[in-house]
């Protein structure tokens, strides 16, 4: 279960930082970035907790290259390979 979900700009960096209240067989997260909310690109991967009942506290810093708005999405990814 996704508590939040925040970006916070610092110079040239965007650090993402995410919680879970629960996960079951969370195999990780993959991070994906556009320019125009539309097209997205994976940017990275954050391995998750597998199966835990425990708030999980998760970051990922990025260098975007670019000025302007920047978006981020998070997909889920199970150990058996199914993605949410």
């Amino acid at each position: 279960t996704l508590m939040n979900f925040s970006a916070t700009a610092h110079n040239a960096l965007v650090t993402l930082n995410w919680s879970t209240a629960t996960e079951i067989n969370n195999k990780g997260f993959e991070i994906f970035r556009s320019t125009d909310g539309i097209n997205f690109t994976s940017i990275g991967f954050v391995a998750g907790a597998g199966t835990s009942n425990t708030l999980q506290q998760y970051q990922y810093t990025d260098n975007p290259g670019t000025d302007g708005t920047v978006f981020y999405r998070l997909k889920q990814g199970d150990i058996d390979g199914k993605f949410v």
